[in-house]
């Protein structure tokens, strides 16, 4: 509060008493200051500054700690500021004619006395938000060093799920290790908030506590830096750890499609190798239908042999892969698989049709050899002449050969085919 004199008269200001309190390393100085005929109270040394932080949780935490101390001896001198407005009330009763100038001085320094206890409430304040600030850093770094050792490591996997597994992990700490600093960010803009909010406040701001201001948002922002640079070497490293982890299971889990379908080529080829053509007309219809059924599955499998090349094919195109050899004989393996599978399908269809056919002929021809089979033994029974049953023999014959003759052309045509196919 400024004092006031008569018109060209400028009061002296004098330092009537002042009381310190100490608590560990911290002290603060209260000066009970006269200018004129006005008392007031000032903060006349801090130590450390109020808006000093530590460097440390530890130092922090002590500071703290201390200040508590400090708050709790400065509440009890509150008896002594009350007394000397009780004196500053009874001068002002014995005096009446300056009852005004003293009820004022009264009000002044009560006022000063509750904004002296509230801005070390508001430094408390921010060494518990400093606390808080050093305990998100510690978990981030403690963080950052559990997700450097587990790059540094060496993993092993034995299969696909353990190779899933390893990638999970890395998504685990890549997620922490973003919450870790996401929560610290927010604390350090919460803090550095704070610390400006409280630099401007009131009649307060002068240049130590700007100075002290300065300094502590200098810590602030270097273990920030600090932190935060070491963060981003690290997810350079996840990124690219886990991209190679991706480029593996990639193809591990080809490796494992193309062996299943291998399996299942493999095998379909052999049982169309030993597969017969049927032994009647019914037996060949079973196994047409069975070869309808094949068609049908294999389309399915046809279709992820396809999904195999396109993929297999964009990885032999991409720089990121190192090991492309291995995947690129295996793309050529399952590519002549497919078309020995093909080749034999289309030809067993030919074949299957063919000896359906033949069968079909050859139950006509069956048909027709009952019947002269039967005539035959007709012929016994009524007694003809030689000449008379030679000629019947004769036309039987022609029959015979009639009948059998496209049977036995599609049977030979297909024993040709079926064997220069061996």
């Amino acid at each position: 509060m400024s004092c006031k004199a008569s018109p060209g008269v400028r009061a002296s200001t004098t330092t009537v008493s002042s009381v310190a309190v100490q608590a560990g390393d911290s002290k603060i100085v209260i000066a009970v200051v006269k200018c004129g005929k006005w008392v007031q109270l000032q903060l006349a040394e801090s130590q450390p500054n109020l808006l000093e932080i530590g460097s440390s949780q530890n130092e922090t935490k002590k500071l703290l700690h201390d200040h508590e101390l400090l708050l709790a001896k400065l509440k009890a001198l509150e008896d002594r500021v009350w007394e000397l407005l009780q004196e500053a009330d009874k001068t002002a009763e014995e005096n009446k004619s300056q009852s005004q100038v003293y009820d004022a001085m009264a009000q002044t320094l009560g006022e000063a006395w509750t904004a002296l206890v509230s801005m070390l409430e508001r430094r408390r304040e921010l060494l518990r938000l400093t606390s808080e600030f050093f305990e998100n850093a510690l978990e981030f770094a403690i963080k950052i060093d559990q997700t450097e050792d587990f790059l540094q490591n060496p993993h092993e996997f034995e299969s696909t799920e353990a190779l899933q597994s390893l990638l999970q992990l890395h998504d685990l700490h890549t997620k922490e290790l973003l919450e870790r600093s996401l929560a610290l960010l927010n604390k350090s803009r919460q803090l550095t908030d704070f610390i400006e909010q409280f630099k401007c406040e009131g009649p307060n701001v002068n240049s130590e506590l700007t100075q002290g201001a300065q300094s502590s948002c200098l810590k602030i922002d270097s273990l920030l830096e600090l932190l935060q640079d070491r963060r981003r070497q690290l997810d350079k490293y996840l990124q690219q750890q886990r991209q190679e982890l991706a480029q593996v299971l990639q193809i591990c889990l080809w490796d494992q499609q193309e062996n299943q379908v291998t399996c299942w080529f493999q095998k379909a080829i052999r049982d169309l190798q030993e597969q017969s053509l049927g032994s009647s007309l019914s037996d060949n219809e079973e196994i047409i239908r069975r070869h309808e059924e094949l068609i049908v599955k294999a389309k399915g499998w046809n279709s992820t042999v396809e999904n195999l090349k396109n993929e297999a094919l964009g990885i032999l195109l991409s720089k990121d892969f190192a090991e492309k050899e291995h995947l690129r004989l295996s793309n050529q393996k399952l590519n002549r698989l497919q078309e020995e599978f093909g080749q034999l399908m289309t030809e067993r269809k030919i074949w299957l049709t063919m000896a359906n056919s033949f069968f079909n002929s050859a139950n006509k021809a069956f048909d027709v050899l009952g019947k002269v089979e039967a005539y035959l033994k007709l012929l016994k029974s009524e007694g003809l002449s030689l000449p008379v049953l030679a000629v019947r023999h004769e036309e039987l014959h022609s029959e015979i050969k009639d009948c059998t003759a496209d049977a036995l052309q599609k049977g030979q045509t297909l024993i040709s085919q079926v064997d220069s196919c061996r």
